[in-house]
């Protein structure tokens, strides 16, 4: 009858959407079914050890409490050692801690985390010629909008001042000392004429947009993003005399 049963749960699970299971399990844990909580949190974690579930650094807590939930269930149905592991494993997520029992295990969640942010940045390449009257200097640009009354262009510059690639250069404008004919023509998108800073593009050496960022994200990652973007455009370094032909030189505003 137990094996009917768990053979009708299972065959259950496979045709549920994985995304509803972790309200299934906070439903579960709520009325005190432990056996079904912990089907449920075991499959859950599965996904989640696949890297199917909870794969960005938006859903850490959302992980953490899953895995708390899980780590309930099964110390209900007397199984305290892998419910100690679920909860060092939650908690790892939320405070990172080398000396955890379970470092090496978050470290691997971390490491799935950051290929898929990775991946998402380099998702939206493209390959838009750009009119920024930037010489290329045989490198491939960094090329900074800001303006002195944004306040997350403060931070964004900070960060700017301190990248340093041997492939890239740093190219900041300051968009109040740009005419609004040049605003309007930077872009080939959207238009500087509004308060749309900071706005970030990344140059080819061939003077094409491959990626850009609008806003500035305090999540830590945005010197790695920029390292990412970089190598992906990649190629060996050319020198100065090999910068594409007929470059306007950089405006005066720019300052590295």
């Amino acid at each position: 009858m137990k094996r009917a049963i768990a053979i009708l749960f299972w065959s259950a699970m496979a045709l549920a959407q994985p995304e509803k299971w972790p309200a299934e399990l906070a439903a579960d844990v709520q009325a005190a079914h432990w056996a079904a909580a912990e089907r449920v949190g075991r499959a859950l974690a599965e996904e989640i050890d696949a890297g199917r579930m909870f794969a960005t650094f938006a859903q850490v807590a959302d992980e953490a409490r899953a895995r708390n939930l899980f780590a309930d269930a099964l110390e209900q149905n007397g199984k305290p050692l892998p419910a100690r592991l679920q909860r060092c494993l939650a908690r790892a997520l939320l405070a990172p801690d080398l000396a955890s029992p379970c470092a090496a295990r978050a470290s691997l969640e971390r490491g799935r985390r950051v290929a898929h942010l990775k991946a998402e940045v380099l998702a939206r390449e493209v390959k838009i010629p750009a009119s920024f009257p930037v010489a290329s200097n045989g490198r491939i640009t960094v090329l900074a909008f800001s303006a002195s009354w944004c306040a997350p262009c403060a931070a964004e510059l900070d960060r700017l001042r301190r990248f340093d690639h041997p492939l890239a250069q740093v190219v900041i404008i300051d968009i109040d000392l740009l005419s609004a004919a040049e605003k309007s023509s930077f872009v080939p998108m959207e238009s500087l004429l509004g308060p749309e800073v900071p706005r970030l593009y990344v140059l080819d050496r061939q003077g094409n947009i491959r990626f850009s960022l609008v806003g500035f994200e305090e999540d830590g990652f945005f010197t790695d993003k920029l390292n990412w973007m970089v190598e992906a455009i990649g190629g060996p370094h050319q020198p100065a005399e090999c910068a594409r032909a007929g470059a306007a030189t950089q405006p005066s505003s720019a300052v590295k």
